[in-house]
């Protein structure tokens, strides 16, 4: 093996500036993998990958002015572009390049996929919103998911790399068959020691369905969820759902809407969160009577009710202009009454709110529900939720003496497809902050991370960009690491994207592929979105 090496004298006193590397050449599979190469140095050295889809960790060292060895991990994403690549690390010893690494990965082959990590191993059809709907509405259901190391082991915001599809299908089938229909769907919260989602499938026709999800952590198989854990065509299996014609025969009886009212509706007694902290949504559900409507248990929605959830921040009649609504969707059929859930909008300052639902038929007027039935005011009110606040403590620090100096593009999850999110991290430099003695065990309040994307525009400050919000990871030496999805994408074809962050109201600063972006020698990721 060949052993590149650079040297020069820099005083009698102390040993020679140096630095070697153990290998010219990595050689990659088709999948993400992780090789290392040993670094000895005796001077402040730093790594550079010169591809989106190269990591390297640790990426610098300070130096000890004597020999020092340093595992260094270099990690490659999926190739997904369906030819070999090749890139390489450049290593600095003190700021002269000194030494590059060749890293090169293969094309997939399904008999080299690794085996996971962290298996999937059970997961369940946990939900859906009903077994019959009309033509023209959506179809609803959720799904829980477990895998040792990773559900059961953070609280997670985003589903860490653990993606989901929802899918359907005419037959009974294997899902992994070729006659089953996928669609992306997200996150939707961390759940004991489970992790769940919950999608949509749209746009069906009338006739018998049958359904199920599928997970996958990174690039491992696709695991099939059934009715009792995983999918195994005997005892859990999928679930089914119809699609029935616009109210074909279920309200045929009913021959005069104005005739109709609410006569009860009530605050139901689940709720998702209560707490819920600032910019989350408050969501719960209620249950309502209509005489000769919901009694008739079709166990399907009526396009002539309307239900919609309110908040305020007073304790007043509901009908007046305090109030905001936000319409919700009915979610099934309980025993004669039917019961609607719904999410107030996200809410950015904290106190106690008041809520409750209301109800009409057709244009009528609207009806409230309250704890004991119909809202009175009196012995049947609202119920509240809180909204926390932060808890602010002196650390000591004048934020606005402190700015970004440095933010690097760390790491991406692959090319994706179309309805599927783009998953990628960051480090950012935040001198007087991030390389604090004491490590952070959480992001801080001051600092905002975005992940952004353009099909367009490879200028990130221009107006071509969608921007999300990604929640911080963890501490990483002297950077603090994000990492988060974009929305999913629903065209095909190859997009940039970046993150940006700034301190409190500050203007934003934009990660590169080397350092601070720079439209020149630091610009832009790219990834491919295929159909």
């Amino acid at each position: 093996m060949s052993l590149f090496t650079w040297s020069c004298k820099d005083s009698e006193e102390i040993a020679p500036a140096s630095l070697t590397i153990n290998k010219n050449e990595l050689s990659f599979t088709g999948y993400k993998s992780t090789l290392a190469v040993k670094v000895n140095a005796t001077r402040r050295w730093s790594a550079v990958a010169s591809e989106y889809w190269i990591t390297i960790s640790p990426d610098n060292y300070p130096g000890v002015n004597e020999s020092f060895i340093a595992n260094v991990a270099v990690t490659v994403s999926d190739n997904a572009t369906g030819q070999p690549r090749e890139g390489h690390v450049t290593f600095f010893l003190q700021d002269e390049e000194v030494i590059t690494l060749t890293v090169k990965q293969s094309i997939q082959d399904e008999g080299e996929r690794p085996d996971d990590e962290f298996p999937i191993t059970w997961a369940n059809l946990q939900w859906c919103a009903a077994s019959v709907i009309n033509e023209g509405d959506d179809f609803e259901a959720g799904s829980c998911v477990f895998a040792d190391g990773i559900t059961n082991s953070v609280d997670s915001e985003t589903g860490e790399e653990i993606t989901c599809d929802i899918g359907y299908s005419l037959t009974d089938t294997d899902p992994s068959g070729e006659d089953w229909i996928w669609i992306s769907c997200p996150f939707n919260q961390d759940w004991g020691n489970n992790f769940y989602y919950q999608g949509r499938i749209k746009n069906l026709t009338v006739g018998t369905y049958f359904y199920t999800f599928r997970f996958r952590n990174g690039s491992g198989p696709y695991k099939y969820a059934g009715t009792g854990g995983l999918w195994d065509g005997e005892v859990n299996v999928n679930g089914k759902f119809e699609v029935k014609g616009e109210e074909e025969d279920e309200y045929a009886s009913i021959e005069d809407y104005s005739k109709l009212s609410v006569s009860w509706a009530e605050l139901g007694s689940w709720v998702a969160k209560n707490p819920i902290e600032k910019e989350e949504q408050f969501e719960t559900g209620a249950q309502i009577y209509i005489e000769g409507l919901t009694n008739l248990q079709t166990g399907t929605a009526n396009k002539h009710v309307t239900c919609e959830i309110g908040y305020s921040t007073t304790d007043t009649d509901p009908s007046n202009e305090s109030w905001t609504w936000t319409s919700c969707h009915w979610n099934g059929q309980w025993d004669n009454n039917h019961y609607y859930q719904g999410k107030t909008p996200a809410i950015s300052t904290s106190g106690t709110y008041y809520y409750t639902f209301r109800f009409r038929i057709d244009e009528g007027a609207y009806a409230y529900a309250g704890t004991s039935g119909l809202w009175n005011g009196t012995t049947s009110t609202f119920k509240t939720f809180e909204v926390k606040g932060e808890e602010e403590e002196d650390d000591g620090i004048d934020y606005s003496k402190l700015s970004v100096t440095w933010a690097n593009l760390q790491w991406d999850g692959g090319n994706i497809s179309v309805g599927e999110k783009f998953n990628a991290g960051s480090k950012v430099f935040i001198s007087g902050l991030t390389n604090l003695a004491e490590p952070a065990t959480s992001g801080n309040k001051h600092v905002t991370c975005e992940i952004g994307y353009s099909a367009t525009d490879p200028n990130p400050s221009g107006t071509g960009w969608t921007w999300t919000t990604c929640p911080w990871n963890s501490d990483w030496g002297n950077e603090y690491y994000y990492q988060g999805f974009t929305p999913a994408v629903s065209e095909a074809g190859t997009y940039y994207y970046t993150f940006r962050y700034r301190i409190d109201n500050g203007a934003y600063v934009y990660a590169g592929t080397d350092g601070l972006w720079n439209g020149a020698n630091s610009v832009c990721g790219t990834f491919q979105v295929t159909k």
